[in-house]
């Protein structure tokens, strides 16, 4: 098993190179090519790498999990109020009332924002600004890939490979597991 320094030091595991040692939790455990082995070390290590495959695990679980591709549907008024039993009758009928009246707003897709074109004025001498990207997980790559080409599709991204402006983005998990993408601006 191959364990990083980063993950050793927050575990409280120190190596002693010096006297071939492996020290946590007050135990020591000789690095190679020892046999003087006890069953004592021997379950006790065994039972410490047993807790660092618990550890790795839950950061797969709750780091570094595979996030959800977005989705994005039409909003069930009807069947969402019915979900929401703290309501009484009467504030189920008037909420649902609202949200008919709106419900364009629950389409599932994006609308649009009727305003002139803006137009920033940068300060004489500003000079372009280009950040590098954020790494990305490996095992987030297709969902941030998805995602961006989804919003390329509907017109609110525009693919620019040459230009001299660029902020990183990245993603954030949702409660659901779904993405959000942000800029950082």
């Amino acid at each position: 098993m191959i364990i990083g320094h980063d993950l050793q030091n927050s575990l409280g595991i120190d190596i002693l190179w010096s006297k071939q040692l492996l020290m946590w939790d007050g135990i020591s455990v000789p690095m190679k090519g020892y046999t003087d082995r006890s069953d004592e070390n021997e379950d006790k290590l065994q039972t410490m790498f047993e807790e660092i495959m618990e550890i790795e695990q839950e950061e797969e679980l709750f780091g570094a999990a595979k996030l959800l591709d977005a989705k994005y549907k039409k909003a069930d008024i009807n069947a969402d109020i019915e979900q929401m039993n703290q309501l009484s009758a009467h504030k189920k009928t008037m909420l649902k009332s609202l949200l008919c009246k709106y419900k364009e707003l629950f389409d599932g897709t994006l609308g649009t924002w009727n305003i002139l074109p803006v137009d920033f004025k940068l300060k004489p001498g500003s000079k372009p600004f280009h950040a590098k990207p954020m790494p990305i997980p490996l095992i987030h790559r297709d969902t941030i890939c998805k995602e961006i080409d989804r919003l390329v599709c509907i017109g609110i991204l525009k693919k620019d490979t040459f230009s001299k402006w660029s902020a990183p983005s990245f993603i954030v998990p949702k409660a659901n597991g779904q993405c959000r993408l942000v800029t950082d601006f």
